[in-house]
């Protein structure tokens, strides 16, 4: 009698942590340009520059890690894709926002 066990489940832990460092790095990020920004435009122009590359990189990380979770079950891609995605994410959002400064915000 040959029995089978079920398949472990991977771990909340690592989505769960990308979520909650977002969350707290968005908030910091949001009221230090909120704050920056309320005193001088440009200060918050070189604030939002500042938070750019850490904001896009932990909403990316976190929005990855929870996909990750549910497509694979193990292995090395568990950590490295959110990783990755944070890092394109971060430059992604830098890169769009120095678009939007050259662009878009001197036209309005």
């Amino acid at each position: 009698m040959d029995e089978q066990l079920p398949e472990e489940r991977p771990s909340l832990m690592m989505p769960v942590a990308w979520v909650l460092v977002a969350m707290v790095v968005a908030a910091v990020c949001v009221v230090a340009v909120g704050v920056t920004g309320a005193s001088s435009e440009s200060a918050g122009v070189a604030a939002s520059n500042f938070a750019a590359m850490p904001l896009g990189f932990v909403c990316s990380g976190a929005s990855a890690a929870v996909v990750v979770h549910f497509l694979v079950k193990r292995g090395p891609m568990r950590m490295v894709a959110p990783l990755g995605c944070g890092c394109l994410g971060g430059v992604g959002l830098l890169a769009g926002l120095f678009v939007f400064y050259a662009a878009i915000w001197p036209s309005l």
